[in-house]
């Protein structure tokens, strides 16, 4: 999802303009699609692994998630250590009702994972976000998406040794041949536009 609200927001309006003729249908979804079936005719999907499915991928960047909250939140609860994280507001960008845990890489490579409770839950980013920028909680997001709260002071990362895996953000699509001309040109313009903009806003992984 976070690709589709940020990275393409910024790229494709030059694409739209480059070929005035061709017109585009964007869906965002968290949710595993199946291209065939669902009729689409490319994705963009951020993993940590790669499935064994039959179709053809592009890498365009990396990306990973960082834990934050706003200064007064984080003054508030002082979170020292991972045992902290599972009593306190969860701001959640999933949709799902149930497992809500997620796996962090700390110093020295040292995985564990983190059982939380949220008290929001839903796929819209730009929610979570505004939500922690109001103290509501604690936000585990992008960092796409909090990039600029950071560097402004109206977020801080917590726990910033701690972070998700990186993921690779791949172009995914069912093969050049299944491709019409329109989406062959789209394919040939993420791969050279999508990892520039990432790097020139700074929401490249350090």
């Amino acid at each position: 999802l976070a690709p589709a609200q940020y990275v393409l927001s910024l790229i494709l309006p030059a694409f739209m303009a480059r070929y005035p003729l061709i017109k585009l249908q964007l869906v965002v979804s968290d949710r595993p699609v199946d291209l065939i079936g669902d009729k689409i005719d490319i994705a963009i999907r951020a993993r940590t692994g790669l499935g064994n499915e039959a179709l053809t991928m592009k890498k365009l960047a990396s990306s990973y998630r960082v834990l934050v909250a706003s200064p007064a939140f984080a003054a508030e609860h002082k979170v020292g250590d991972l045992k902290c994280l599972s009593a306190l507001p969860f701001l959640s960008s999933s949709e799902a009702e149930a497992g809500h845990s997620f796996t962090l890489v700390g110093p020295a490579g040292r995985r564990e994972t983190v059982n939380v409770t949220p008290r929001l839950m839903t796929t819209d980013f730009n929610l979570v976000r505004e939500a922690a920028l109001a103290g509501l909680g604690l936000a585990f997001l992008p960092i796409e998406v909090v990039t600029a709260a950071i560097g402004e002071g109206r977020l801080i990362r917590v726990l910033p040794e701690w972070q998700s895996e990186k993921a690779t953000i791949h172009l995914v699509f069912a093969g050049q041949k299944s491709l019409t001309p329109a989406g062959r040109l789209l394919v040939d313009y993420l791969a050279a536009e999508f990892e520039p903009m990432v790097r020139r806003r700074g929401l490249a992984p350090g």
